[in-house]
């Protein structure tokens, strides 16, 4: 994302990864508690950064579920570690994930788990449950598509509706705008996302999920009136989900910088 810094700009608890700054103008311009990381492009060094009270976040530790090894998810793990993640891959992919040894979730801060192209075959159900006990436990799980469709259309991923936080009515691919939901702009997770942002990705067309307790909050829309990207507080944990497919018919998504930076603010959400 490029920026450009205008007199009396206050970008104080701004998450500002992988932000480029062009044409700056920095006379009283706010940056303490600004975060940045190895992939911002600042005006100035990264001693005078400190200086005005930016601060680099700490590394969060990533386990990837994946659904294929593509150059789509190798660009997607590049650009997160760029952004400041640890990030780890399964050692094979979602379909035959069990949470065994160093594969267990409550190794690690967030957990992705990829499932454009492995729909067709449901995760074991020990892993399936180990990720739900992780998310109560404290943990972070960031999904996309297609588990809705698993889920209320294939009758799988059953142990998985809590952290599951559509419910899929159809598919659509090609671009799409999003949109920002009022009152929401501030939530950590869409820090840095433009409203009227365009996306070109395959896509379940659906709803929010409506849970009885713990409800998920909306955080953008897409310009057909569906849903497309929520949080959830379940138990101790978080759960952050996209309507949007990584993997699937050949659609770059894990490569388009809008979706990197939705899933980089997810793994750093910890309030």
């Amino acid at each position: 994302m490029e920026y450009t810094v205008i007199v009396g700009t206050d970008l104080r608890e701004t998450n500002l990864g992988g932000t480029v700054f062009v044409e700056p103008v920095l006379k009283d311009v706010k940056f303490k508690g600004a975060k940045f990381s190895k992939r911002t492009q600042l005006p100035f060094s990264m001693a005078e950064a400190l200086s005005q009270g930016m601060i680099i976040p700490p590394s969060r530790t990533v386990l990837i579920i994946w659904d294929i090894k593509d150059g789509a998810t190798v660009d997607f793990v590049k650009a997160l570690e760029d952004l400041g993640s640890d990030i780890t891959l399964t050692a094979a992919d979602e379909t035959a994930y069990t949470a065994s040894g160093a594969e267990a979730p409550t190794g690690y801060d967030a957990v992705i788990h990829l499932n454009g192209t492995t729909y067709n075959t449901d995760m074991p159900e020990a892993g399936q449950k180990a990720l739900v006990a992780y998310v109560m436990g404290g943990g972070t799980f960031i999904h996309g598509e297609w588990n809705s469709f698993e889920l209320l259309e294939q009758n799988r991923m059953k142990m998985m509706r809590d952290l599951t936080l559509f419910d899929r009515e159809g598919l659509t691919k090609g671009k799409a705008v999003l949109k920002s939901v009022e009152g929401r702009t501030t939530h950590p997770v869409v820090i840095g996302i433009v409203n009227d942002t365009m996306i070109d990705v395959a896509r379940s067309q659906g709803k929010m999920h409506v849970f009885e307790k713990e409800p998920a909050t909306l955080l953008l829309k897409a310009d057909d009136g569906t849903d497309f990207l929520a949080v959830r507080r379940f138990g101790k944990g978080r759960v952050v989900g996209l309507e949007a497919s990584g993997n699937y018919d050949g659609y770059a998504t894990l490569k388009d910088p809008t979706i990197q930076q939705i899933y980089f603010n997810a793994i750093y959400w910890v309030d």
